[in-house]
């Protein structure tokens, strides 16, 4: 089932075992991609970054030789935090980030159009493409709000 992000708020707020359950899924795989993505590079270009929007992803050498579409990665960053949007098509995970702590403070922002399971693979995809040096993002002015 693709996941709505005010039902998975409203199932965790009542305690349903069921969405704390994805909640805790969906948090392992933020914290993993926060690890090796964020604390591996991502948090220092944003900061050496002259715009508040990057993106990135866009052709990568290892989604074409796994045959797949590749996950795109966008950041915005204003007032201490750093949006993170990892996705392909019109499937997103996002994200939000302090830009500036050493400390482990990534957390879920929202969902769009995806399944526990898929969106858990653009995560592992996102890291996996950011491991082989694929798809780093640059400057871009028109990444913003709206």
């Amino acid at each position: 089932m693709k996941i709505v992000g005010a039902d998975l708020l409203k199932g965790i707020c009542q305690g349903d075992p069921e969405w704390v359950a994805i909640n805790d899924r969906l948090h392992a795989g933020v914290k993993d991609f926060e690890a090796r993505v964020w604390f591996k590079g991502l948090q220092e270009l944003v900061r050496a970054s002259k715009f508040s929007g990057m993106s990135g992803g866009h052709k990568t050498r290892y989604d074409q030789l796994m045959g797949r579409t590749p996950v795109s990665l966008l950041t915005f960053c204003t007032a201490g935090r750093c949006m993170i949007q990892v996705g392909r098509g019109n499937a997103f995970v996002s994200m939000v980030a302090d830009e500036t702590s050493p400390d482990p403070r990534t957390g879920l922002q929202s969902l769009g159009n995806v399944t526990v399971d898929e969106a858990l693979e653009l995560l592992d995809d996102a890291a996996i493409q950011w491991e082989a040096g694929d798809g780093r993002p640059v400057d871009d002015k028109h990444v913003g709000f709206g």
